[in-house]
């Protein structure tokens, strides 16, 4: 009797009490799981999209080896094979930075060390690479390493016979070195591939004894530790100096000066005299003299020196080259338009 009594209620319950929709399965949850794992489905299918994708992109680019699909001549120019990586401007800049790299520190690079020597990525570095040497601005070496193209040997060539500077400057720099037998060198400031000042040799005569000093014409030196980076600093604009002392000064010698500090406090006197010195700053041994060249608008255009070791050059040698190279760049100076008061007029 008493499971009849149970039996009569639990079929007298209506089925919506019990949980159960009427014709349902008895499981309602059950109606909503597709709508739940839909959403989950598409979410996995595009995180593992963007994985694959990110993992491509970062695969390494060949240090040593790769293959151009077109004979060399052919390949695409340098805008057209980064337009899709940088704007014209940032092709531009990446590809100064590039060729800058190249200097007599280090002519060859590897793909990984030049890019992270310009702070490019590796892919752009190696398209710019690639278009570079197709036109012959650089080359690959033996070893699989990067090297300046004989098109930069040209290019160099031709850039130099149009600088008004250089075929000016270039006669009196030849007189100076027959005068005093010492090396002499026509230099600007520029920035190296890092953007740092240096200063650029863009000429240069052998002085006439065998043992003396070259400086090589291309060759960057540090502002802080030569005799023509004083110069053109102590004559020229504030913002410069700023930008120099930006930087570390690195030492060279025990004579470097290596402080802010101490490299202002010789400005003043480099003005006084006309003509800045360097004693075996930037190596021992090597003396210099250098004074600045003027513009027909009276700003600092470059700087030229006289340089020769220390067996031969004396402090008072030294004095007097100053003076001589004073004057040098006054007459360069009048000679490029220049027609007011001139740091040789102070020398002394």
């Amino acid at each position: 009797i008493f499971e009849e009594e149970v039996e009569v209620k639990v079929k007298e319950q209506p089925e919506e009490e019990l949980g159960v929709v009427p014709g349902g399965s008895g499981f309602p949850w059950l109606s909503w799981l597709p709508w739940l794992l839909i959403p989950l489905l598409l979410g996995f299918i595009l995180w593992f999209f963007l994985k694959k994708k990110k993992q491509k992109a970062e695969e390494p680019v060949p240090d040593h080896t790769y293959t151009l699909n077109m004979p060399a001549r052919q390949a695409l120019p340098v805008i057209e094979v980064a337009e899709n990586l940088l704007s014209e401007a940032e092709t531009g800049e990446a590809i100064e930075r590039l060729l800058k790299a190249f200097d007599d520190r280090q002519p060859e690079w590897s793909l990984s060390d030049l890019a992270e020597e310009t702070g490019l990525p590796k892919t752009t570095a190696f398209r710019l690479l690639t278009a570079l040497e197709s036109e012959g601005l650089v080359r690959k070496s033996a070893e699989g390493g990067y090297r300046l193209g004989s098109e930069m040997i040209a290019l160099g060539g031709r850039a130099m016979r149009a600088n008004e500077l250089r075929t000016v400057a270039h006669d009196p720099l030849r007189a100076l070195a027959r005068q005093t037998g010492e090396t002499t060198t026509l230099e600007i400031l520029r920035p190296d591939g890092g953007g740092r000042l240096t200063t650029l040799v863009i000429d240069e005569t052998l002085g006439r004894y065998r043992v003396g000093i070259t400086q090589y014409i291309g060759s960057r030196l540090p502002v802080h530790a030569t005799s023509t980076g004083k110069a053109m600093l102590a004559f020229g604009p504030e913002q410069v100096v700023k930008e120099v002392l930006k930087y570390r000064l690195t030492p060279f010698t025990g004579k470097t000066l290596t402080t802010a500090a101490d490299l202002r406090e010789a400005l003043p006197s480099i003005r006084r005299r006309g003509f800045a010195t360097a004693e075996g700053e930037l190596e021992a041994g090597v003396m210099a003299a250098a004074a600045p060249i003027i513009d027909h608008l009276g700003g600092v255009l470059a700087a030229i020196s006289i340089v020769g070791p220390s067996i031969r050059v004396d402090r008072a040698a030294l004095d007097e080259f100053g003076r001589l190279v004073a004057a040098t760049t006054r007459d360069i100076a009048h000679a490029l338009g220049y027609r007011g008061h001139h740091p040789a007029d102070d020398a002394s």
